[in-house]
C-alpha cells in the first residue's frame, strides 16, 4: 500500500544525483575539461555500487505481501511476457513511460547546449541552473508523485495513471517558459517546473506495474518496462531533438534548437494521452492478476 512513495523515494534519488552531477560537473568541464568532468562524477557510481554489494542483504522476496509467498516460486521469462502482453493496460502505461521519456531525454541532453548557444551562459553556470532547476525541481516532483499517489489512490488506482498524464500536461507551459522566458529567474523555474510534472509518470507507473503482477514476476516486469522507456526515450529522444534541429537550421540558424526543444515539449501530449488510455484497462487487468 505504500508501493509508490517507496518506488518515489528511489526515483528522487536519481534527480539528487542529477544535481551533484550538474554541480560538479559543470565546474569542472569548465576548469579542467569534460573528460575529466566524466570521471569525476562517474567514480562515486562504481564505489557506491561495491558498498551496495558487500553491505546490504538481499530481501526476501514478496516479504510485504498480505498473501504468503513461496521463495522458490519462480516465473520463467516466457510466462512473464505472456502475463503482461495480455493486460491493455500495462501496454499503454509502458508506452506512456517510453513516450513521456522521449520528450524529457530529448529536451534534457539538449538544455546545456540550449542555454550556451541561445544564452551565451558558461558551463559552470549552466551546470549550477541545472542543478538547482532541473535537479531540485525533479526530486520534489519524483517523491510527490509517490506519495500523492498512495494517498489519493488507493481507493481507486486509476489515479496512478491519472497522475501520471496531468504530470505530462502540466509541464508543458513550463517548459515553454523555459525555452521563451528571457529572465534567468524564469528560465530557472521553467526547467524546474517543467521537471517537477514531467517526472510525476514513474514512481507512480513503476509502483502500479509491480501491483499488476505477482512478486515472482516483478523483476522482469521493471526490466521490460525500463527497456521500452529507454527504447522509445533515450534511444529516440536526443536523435530526434538532433535531428529536428538540424532541419530547422536551414529557417532558424542559431535559434533552431529552441524550435527543435519546443515541438519535444508538446510530445508529453502523446504521453499523456497512453496513460489515460491505460487507465480505462487498470482495474480490470488488476482484478484479473491479483
Amino acid at each position: 500500500h505504500q508501493r509508490g512513495t517507496a518506488l518515489a523515494f528511489y526515483t528522487a534519488a536519481i534527480y539528487v544525483g542529477i544535481m551533484v552531477g550538474y554541480l560538479v560537473g559543470g565546474w569542472v568541464d569548465e576548469n579542467w575539461g569534460w573528460r575529466v568532468a566524466f570521471f569525476v562524477v562517474g567514480i562515486p557510481g562504481i564505489l557506491v555500487a561495491l558498498l551496495v554489494r558487500f553491505t546490504i542483504d538481499e530481501p526476501e522476496r514478496g516479504a510485504q505481501e498480505v498473501q504468503a509467498h513461496k521463495p522458490d516460486d519462480s516465473a520463467s521469462l516466457k510466462e512473464t511476457l505472456a502475463t503482461l502482453k495480455s493486460m491493455p493496460s500495462f501496454v499503454c502505461l509502458a508506452l506512456g513511460s517510453g513516450l513521456a521519456s522521449f520528450s524529457s531525454y530529448g529536451v534534457g541532453n539538449f538544455m546545456p547546449s540550449f542555454l550556451a548557444r541561445s544564452h551565451g551562459m558558461e558551463s559552470s553556470d549552466i551546470g549550477t541552473l541545472l542543478a538547482f532547476g532541473a535537479g531540485i525541481g525533479g526530486g520534489i516532483g519524483a517523491f510527490l508523485a509517490g506519495w500523492l499517489a498512495d494517498r489519493i489512490g488507493r481507493d481507486n488506482k486509476r489515479w496512478y495513471a491519472w497522475l501520471a498524464g496531468i504530470g505530462q500536461v502540466a509541464a508543458i507551459p513550463l517548459g515553454l517558459m523555459a525555452l521563451f522566458a528571457d529572465n534567468m529567474l524564469l528560465i530557472t523555474l521553467g526547467i524546474a517546473g517543467s521537471t517537477f510534472f514531467g517526472i510525476w509518470y514513474l514512481g507512480p507507473i513503476l509502483a502500479v506495474a509491480q501491483t499488476l503482477v505477482k512478486a515472482n514476476m516483478r523483476a522482469t516486469t521493471s526490466a521490460v518496462l525500463f527497456f521500452v522507456l529507454n527504447l522509445i526515450g533515450l534511444g529516440g529522444g536526443p536523435l530526434a531533438a538532433g535531428l529536428l534541429s538540424d532541419w530547422l537550421a536551414l529557417n532558424y540558424g542559431s535559434e533552431s534548437l529552441r524550435y527543435a526543444l519546443t515541438i519535444m515539449t508538446f510530445s508529453s501530449l502523446f504521453a499523456a494521452t497512453a496513460f489515460i488510455l491505460g487507465s480505462r484497462y487498470l482495474l480490470a487487468d488488476l482484478r484479473k492478476n491479483n
